[in-house]
């Protein structure tokens, strides 16, 4: 008696009349053979379009980096925005931003197609300019409200500054800060005390008759005694 052929596939045994190929030294069934090969070509097929699809994300990231660079940079901007927003809001607050007030503000920017700054704005406007006080943490809810009244509200402060500016940069100074001449009245120079001549004289004469009074050449001389301002020998 034959010893039963067994399929190397499936394990069963190879029935007469059933079809069998040998198969890595062995046997297994024609239609299990069938099957192997039908997963291995379909496998190489599925391996292949991955390939594909793998060479063809790589080929696309690399057309696209330009743009990605670019995103990078404007995404930067905007953080810089948004930034802006939570720092006011904690300053409005006086606590950290909650989770909740990021996505109410990222629902508003998705749906009404605000911006961070436009934001900014609204808040300095209602709550800073307007002095209004916040009553609960759904303060955040009046934006939609007062969104494009402060949009417009900035944009006349800011023509009126730049008309403002306009308007400084053709007046002359001197139509703003008019000079005013002073005259200062010079100091009369002091008068000099003039001489007297009769003094002069006068002083003259003493000397003359004091040297009238002189001993001759060689001879003792003494001289005058002065009593109570005048000459003893006058």
């Amino acid at each position: 008696m034959s010893r039963l052929k067994k399929c190397v596939v499936c394990g069963e045994a190879i029935g007469d009349g059933e079809e069998f190929i040998p198969y890595k030294n062995k046997w297994a069934h024609k239609k299990c053979f069938d099957s192997v090969v039908k997963y291995v070509e379909g496998n190489k097929e599925k391996n292949r379009k991955a390939a594909e699809k793998a060479k063809e994300r790589k080929q696309k990231k690399q057309e696209t980096s330009p743009k990605i660079r670019e995103t990078k940079r404007v995404s930067e901007e905007e953080f810089q925005e948004k930034k802006s927003v939570f720092d006011l809001i904690e300053k409005l607050t006086g606590e950290p931003p909650k989770t909740k007030y990021y996505h109410i503000i990222e629902s508003y920017i998705n749906k009404y197609g605000f911006t961070y700054t436009g934001i900014l704005i609204t808040l300095q406007y209602f709550f800073i300019e307007k002095e209004n006080s916040i009553a609960d943490e759904n303060f955040l809810g009046i934006i939609p409200y007062v969104y494009e009244e402060a949009q417009k509200a900035d944009e006349i402060i800011k023509q009126t500054q730049e008309t403002n500016k306009k308007i400084l940069e053709a007046m002359d100074v001197n139509d703003l800060y008019p000079v005013e001449k002073v005259f200062v009245k010079p100091k009369p120079k002091a008068q000099q005390e003039l001489t007297d001549i009769s003094k002069i004289e006068v002083s003259n004469e003493r000397v003359n008759r004091q040297k009238s009074h002189l001993p001759s050449t060689g001879s003792s001389y003494e001289p005058p005694r002065v009593r109570g301002g005048i000459w003893a020998d006058r």
